[in-house]
């Protein structure tokens, strides 16, 4: 049995599989038949995941999408690993344990057999329709660990195990311990199960009814009168400054906390299951209250959980000329030794609508995925700029990543797989080097449920990128174990509590710039002054600057310049970088300037090109959509 792990010591994740390191950079399709397996290990990605279904639906609830294999999971205590063994029989080939590993991803939502058989531990909306087992469900959660165990007795069984450093656990939404719904406005969940949970939640926040009582202005008598809140009172709140009632606040967090306990659960009996010699993770952690991930102070706190992961948002239909944002706290994974996981599921020319690509999964009369956000450009050369901006940006992020060719055959072509290997040799390049980050973003997962008017992450990521200036994300849990020696500025989004141990950072010129936030300036010292959109406090060692909604790049840039903070460039464009690589992508057609804090000059990593720099600065032209990255080799290196 193959023994791994991920360790995150201020580098980028380092993967460990028998005590050789390997490239946490890998290779997922939904579709096994028309991967590309052989072609990604032959262009040295070891790493590859691999797609295993207990259930017998499709990932969508919403989208009406079939299964994409037979699931496993046929009744209580009868397993058919058939389709299973079949897939993993693509993915290595004939390739020997070791010449690649796999790690499947394992969606653990139960077959509706089980259903059937289970009605009281199924999640219920407001009208008493199911809508899949509830995550308070102890039932679903004893069942599943049995799958688990017969997944793990068949992988021994078959020999299959050698090949295996660990699992994805999946479950929920498109496989990403979400919600399933059905509809737009389905509110979920009002089932026995939730509701008794539900109750033991309050009784362990406030103690004694009275206390309860008090914060929500109600007259229970015992906590067994606690409700889930109607949908009305979770949709709309009081006119005026009164904010969201506390019941529906309370509900709001524990619907995340419900959801982090249960993937802490199946994390930990994974690790039980594979004798703890096996990196577990999930896909967990998108910051925004629709999601359910408010609770990731909980998943980076467990032992069991070795990686979270996630896509690139969609907020800008993944167009080029914008960024690509990562709406997580990226940088307190780093901080609990946990790797974050980026799915690169970047779209090319040869990308296909699932009607033509994998009929079979095809949802009956739903066209969901066959939209544009499904394709890519139709010009090989930015599809590749593409794939750039996402190598970069998980490389500044300091992620790990895979290359999810969705429904298979995205990147058959000679410049595709050029581009896949020369990602791969900067990853690995870069495998030792630590962050620039200058500038610290910190963010309340719980805000959004928990206060009116909170500012979605994604809409204050795109300015940031643009401003210039090397940055990392952390929640304001770990605010705490950030060093403010290694940041010039800390930007704090929605947070309405006062911030524990923010005197370490008022001094040496820091910028402290708060967005949405509910902030007092400290007006010991100092004088105010007026600034769009806002107000700074200037005191003789720090500044402090206000905003009621999200500033603008040159805004956030200018916080930072006055902080000392270093600025890669100054045109708006989307900066990533991280050791000795820097990269930026064109939100407009035009010269562009980067910046280096020292003498150095650049070398395209994909081109081997030198562009002739000047002695502060290097130009060159772009065209918008278009993604350069550097590697920075400074002047004494370079004679």
């Amino acid at each position: 049995m193959p023994v791994s792990t991920i360790t995150c010591k201020g580098t980028l994740p380092v993967l460990t599989i028998n005590g050789v390191s390997v490239p946490p950079c890998a290779y997922m399709s939904y579709q096994a038949e028309k991967a590309d397996y052989a072609g990604f290990a032959q262009a040295g990605y070891k790493l590859l995941f691999v797609p295993v279904y207990a259930g017998d639906r499709g990932i969508n609830p919403f989208s009406g999408i079939r299964p994409f294999y037979p699931g496993f999971w046929k009744g209580e205590n009868r397993y058919d690993f058939s389709a299973a063994e079949e897939v993993f029989r693509l993915a290595v080939g004939s390739f020997k344990p070791g010449e690649v590993w796999i790690l499947p991803r394992l969606m653990l939502e139960p077959p509706s057999v089980w259903e059937y058989s289970h009605p009281d531990e199924l999640c219920r909306d407001a009208a008493g329709t199911s809508v899949h087992q509830s995550y308070s469900s102890a039932v679903w959660l004893k069942d599943t660990f049995a799958a688990m165990q017969a997944f793990q007795d068949w992988l021994t069984g078959s020999g299959l195990d050698e090949y295996v450093v660990g699992w994805q656990l999946a479950c929920g939404w498109t496989e990403e311990f979400m919600r399933p719904m059905t509809h737009p406005m389905q509110f979920t969940d009002y089932s026995a199960c939730a509701l008794k949970a539900f109750r033991a939640f309050v009784r362990e926040r406030y103690q004694t009814v009275g206390a309860l009582n008090a914060a929500w202005h109600t007259e229970c008598k015992s906590f067994e009168e606690v409700s889930v809140p109607t949908p009305a009172q979770r949709t709309y709140v009081p006119d005026g400054d009164c904010g969201i009632p506390m019941q529906t606040r309370d509900y709001n967090r524990f619907r995340s906390v419900e959801t982090a306990k249960a993937l802490v659960r199946l994390a930990k009996e994974a690790k039980r299951i594979t004798g703890g010699r096996r990196v577990i993770g999930a896909f967990y952690g998108y910051a925004g209250t629709r999601f359910g991930h408010d609770a990731v102070d909980i998943v980076l706190s467990s032992e069991y959980v070795d990686f979270l992961a996630s896509p690139f948002a969609y907020d800008t239909a993944r167009a080029p000329g914008t960024d690509w944002v990562l709406q997580g706290a990226l940088g307190s994974c780093r901080l609990h030794g946990k790797a974050w996981f980026t799915e690169c599921d970047v779209r090319t020319h040869l990308s296909r609508p699932i009607s033509e690509a994998m009929p079979r999964a095809n949802p009956a009369g739903n066209t969901q995925y066959d939209g544009p956000i499904w394709l890519g450009p139709q010009d090989e050369k930015m599809c590749v700029h593409q794939m750039r901006k996402a190598v970069a940006k998980t490389i500044a992020c300091g992620a790990a990543m895979w290359w999810f060719d969705m429904w298979g055959g995205w990147y058959r072509t000679p410049g595709y797989m050029e581009c896949i290997r020369r990602s791969l040799a900067l990853y690995s390049q870069q495998a030792n080097e630590r962050s620039v980050a200058s500038v610290a973003l910190v963010f309340d997962p719980y805000a959004g449920g928990q206060y009116i008017g909170a500012c979605g992450i994604g809409q204050l990521l795109q300015p940031l990128a643009a401003s210039g200036a090397a940055f990392e994300q952390f929640t304001l849990a770990d605010f705490g174990l950030l060093d403010p020696d290694d940041y010039r500025a800390v930007v704090f989004l929605n947070v309405r509590t006062p911030i524990k141990q923010i005197d370490r950072w008022r001094s040496s010129c820091r910028s402290l710039v708060y967005v949405n936030c509910a902030c007092e300036f400290d007006a010991a010292g100092g004088y105010a002054a007026a600034s769009e959109n806002g107000c700074v406090r200037v005191h003789d060692d720090w500044q402090e600057y206000r905003f009621d909604s999200v500033p603008c790049a040159s805004l956030l840039r200018e916080a930072f310049l006055t902080a000392g903070a270093h600025i890669y460039a100054f045109t708006d464009d989307f900066i990533y970088a991280y050791g000795t690589m820097v990269a930026i992508h064109a939100a407009t057609d035009g010269e562009k300037r980067i910046y280096l804090p020292h003498r150095a000059s650049l070398v395209d990593a994909y081109t081997d090109e030198r562009p002739e720099p000047c002695e502060h600065f290097t130009d060159f032209y772009m065209k918008k959509g278009e993604t350069r990255i550097f590697t920075v080799v400074p002047a004494q290196k370079d004679r």
